[in-house]
């Protein structure tokens, strides 16, 4: 009798990027958003926690990052954002282990 085990794996010697996806995929003035954050390694998403997620928004006076919190499943980080201004502003996103991201929204 064999038992197969299914598993995942990728290599732990290579820093993860940011994955990220916008809920609406555009935050307008005088409304909130959400930005699922996961972690990927090329085009696959890796189930790995995101620990000291950091998000900056280079103008907050065109968009403000008010909280970063992790999903009930500990895999994805939420962000919600509320747009202040009509404008373009980047985003920063940072954490141990991550190859660091700029978003431009």
């Amino acid at each position: 009798m064999s038992i197969l085990t299914p598993s995942l794996s990728y290599g732990a010697d290579t820093d993860l990027e940011f994955g990220t996806r916008f809920i609406p995929s555009m935050i307008v003035q005088d409304r909130e958003g959400t930005i699922q954050v996961f972690a990927k390694q090329g085009t696959s998403i890796v189930p790995e926690k995101i620990e000291g997620l950091t998000v900056t928004s280079l103008d907050s006076s065109i968009l403000r990052v008010l909280t970063v919190k992790s999903s009930e499943s500990g895999f994805v980080s939420e962000v919600t954002l509320k747009g202040i201004k009509a404008g373009e502003t980047k985003l920063f996103l940072a954490a141990p282990g991550f190859i660091d991201r700029k978003s431009t929204r």
